[in-house]
């Protein structure tokens, strides 16, 4: 019996490492663009296990579109979406970075239209088995987020630093005036940009986490925006992860 109970035990094991998703889309075009090809591509997750399915589908559709939209009774997504796209949604893709071994790592682009234009990504990191969202705080250990977060810190600061001498060397040649140089100056010394890092916003890989914490610019000032890459290899830092999600990522 107890032979029978380890084996089962096993077998769900290798089921939920095993666990992968699939994707339907609802594709529509925009009616605020010529283009009548179908720009806006939103993704549905599905797998075998269909209320675990429903807790995914509406954790990213209360994201993508309730958030978003001022009637938030909308139960069919396709309506919410349609109606999202009437008002300001233009361009909408996605990018799966991880889907194996019972987690799923998606990243959402968004182009939105009001007064000017912006883009922007939304990321969604979920347990395929429960259907719950990840956060870093469940996949690096409790003894080492600390130092997870100072790795990440160093390498904001890393990245800030170096833009601010190609922005110096920028100026020094002509392609960015004075004002725009102060106002860069200015912005980067601003509370919750050189001094802290924010890890709500990641994305899971093979070997990887992304973290995704910029300094944000006004939409007139977004072609001095710093750009960093804040990117950490998990088997240089196994030691700051949970056992269970290492073997899951770096498989």
């Amino acid at each position: 019996m107890a032979k029978w109970l380890l084996f089962i035990g096993i077998l769900l094991q290798v089921r939920a490492m095993a666990q992968s998703a699939a994707f339907t889309d609802i594709n529509i075009h925009s009616p605020k663009t010529n283009d009548t090809s179908a720009s806006i591509k939103y993704p549905v997750v599905v797998i075998n296990n269909v209320a675990v399915a429903s807790v995914i589908n509406k954790n990213i559709k209360k994201v993508l579109l309730d958030d978003n939209l001022v009637d938030t009774t909308i139960n069919n997504t396709a309506d919410a979406l349609k109606q999202y796209a009437a008002g300001y949604l233009t361009d909408m893709d996605y990018t799966v970075t991880f889907n194996k071994n019972g987690i799923l790592s998606l990243n959402v682009y968004l182009q939105v239209e009001g007064a000017y234009q912006w883009s922007y990504y939304c990321y969604f990191n979920f347990n395929l088995v429960t259907g719950e969202s990840l956060s870093l705080s469940s996949i690096i250990k409790a003894a080492g987020y600390s130092a997870f977060r100072n790795t990440m810190l160093h390498y904001k600061q890393s990245g800030l630093k170096k833009s601010m001498q190609d922005t110096k060397k920028n100026l020094d040649s002509g392609y960015v005036d004075k004002d725009d140089y102060v106002f860069f100056l200015e912005r980067i010394k601003e509370e919750g940009c050189m001094d802290s890092v924010s890890l709500q916003k990641f994305s899971l890989s093979a070997n990887y986490i992304q973290v995704f914490n910029e300094c944000g610019f006004p939409h007139a000032m977004r072609n001095i925006q710093p750009d960093y890459n804040l990117l950490f290899d998990i088997k240089k830092g196994r030691d700051m992860l949970n056992a269970e999600f290492f073997e899951k990522l770096s498989q």
